[in-house]
């Protein structure tokens, strides 16, 4: 179940591998975090990709991010420096700042993808596991078999999105040979008629012998 961490989302994204209390759980969070938005629940980044914290100012700052973390292009000039919102990609929510310029007490958070504490929500890897031995882990044939599905999965929607083009193309390829109520040649002495498959030529009775 995702949750909300204060201290100890800061404690255990900084690598510390003591157990540390949280404000707002006994539990301790010992295992890697991923951080999703707390508005809509978008995959926002992991402790992975940590750089540091700022406890006192509720961010954090990450290397780098998925798609799903937009940057703004409007600065916003603060005292503390000049930045960038960050927005969910999903549903626009302001979920933290990009700083390019910042005073010496943000210098450890400028230039990284600072996300705001208050505005996401996490999950600790492994949480369900506690207390547990013998945890086997997936093999690399697990996370090759799992791209394999996925890139299969791509390879038929994409299968059937052709495949109805190409049904649309042969329909109108079809009424272009066969159109229905086409009108009649004008000044034509013979009309054109279909029996059995056949095609045959009724001569118009007004044109015969030269009338």
């Amino acid at each position: 179940m995702s949750r909300r961490y204060s201290n100890g989302v800061h404690q255990a994204a900084s690598g510390h591998a003591e157990a540390r209390e949280t404000n707002d759980s006994d539990e301790a969070i010992n295992g890697p975090i991923v951080f999703s938005c707390a508005k809509c629940r978008t995959i926002l980044g992991d402790t992975f990709a940590y750089v540091a914290s700022l406890p006192e100012r509720n961010l954090f700052g990450l290397q780098s991010v998925p798609d799903s973390v937009v940057v703004s292009k409007v600065k916003r000039n603060t005292d503390d420096g000049i930045y960038h919102e960050l927005n969910c990609s999903e549903c626009q929510a302001v979920i933290g700042r990009r700083y390019v310029t910042t005073t010496e007490d943000l210098d450890s958070v400028r230039n990284t993808f600072a996300l705001d504490i208050d505005r996401v929500l996490t999950y600790e890897l492994g949480k369900c596991l506690k207390g547990e031995e013998n945890v086997q882990q997936p093999t690399a044939e697990f996370y090759t078999s799992v791209g394999f599905h996925n890139d299969l999965g791509m390879v038929k929607s994409n299968v059937t999105a052709i495949a109805a083009r190409l049904q649309k193309l042969e329909q109108a390829l079809m009424q272009a040979k066969n159109p229905v109520n086409s009108p009649p040649v004008a000044g034509g002495s013979r009309k054109r008629a279909s029996a059995s498959g056949a095609d045959i030529y009724a001569v118009d009775p007004s044109k015969r012998f030269g009338r």
